[in-house]
């Protein structure tokens, strides 16, 4: 099975690698059709959906969420004090006891009750992911970026046509589409 990836002997293939042969274990039936109902309807909102933050009149007190996802209420969160604090400190990702220590510097601070609540409150308004014990704000400061369907794909092959061109007063130019290019773009 490795042989097209390493030419060696079989014996020194049988060091190098291990196949793993197991009965399929997958989903099926009700449960599969339930996956793919939900999948094809996220297919479908996803082009307008959006979960986007915004100061306030351009200030820094009153941070707003603009919640405009499918399948979600369309409704904006007003965030003051040291809940707008927590959810900015909450984008790279926290604890909820590191958030609280975070907090501590700021003009009011929080119970770890108080602040436990507006943690599961945030989870079950979708505003933040509770991965194991951290929490991580969803909302991006910014609308992604989208290309109708095939777009992509279209790009990448336009790009893959173009040869590399030197700038005139510049280092070499290469036209191609990062992973994370590809990746914001859905």
């Amino acid at each position: 099975m490795y042989r097209h990836v390493y030419d060696l002997p079989e014996d020194e293939l049988a060091d190098l690698v291990y196949l793993f042969d197991t009965p399929p274990a997958g989903i099926g039936g009700a449960v599969e059709e339930q996956l793919a109902r939900a999948v094809r309807e996220w297919h479908t909102g996803y082009p307008t959906s959006t979960l986007v933050l915004e100061w306030e009149n351009g200030g820094e007190d009153v941070l707003l969420v603009h919640d405009r996802r499918h399948g979600w209420p369309h409704r904006s969160h007003r965030l003051t004090g040291w809940e707008a604090t927590a959810l900015r400190h909450l984008e790279h990702g926290r604890t909820a006891p590191a958030l609280h220590r975070l907090l501590a510097g700021s003009v009011e601070v929080p119970t770890p009750d108080a602040l436990g609540q507006w943690l599961d409150r945030g989870v079950s308004l979708g505003l933040l992911y509770r991965d194991d014990r951290t929490y991580v704000s969803l909302p991006t400061w910014h609308v992604p970026v989208r290309f109708a369907e095939g777009a992509v794909r279209a790009i990448e092959c336009a790009v893959e046509s173009v040869e590399p061109v030197a700038a005139p007063l510049g280092p070499l130019v290469s036209a191609e589409v990062s992973a994370e290019q590809r990746e914001a773009v859905g």
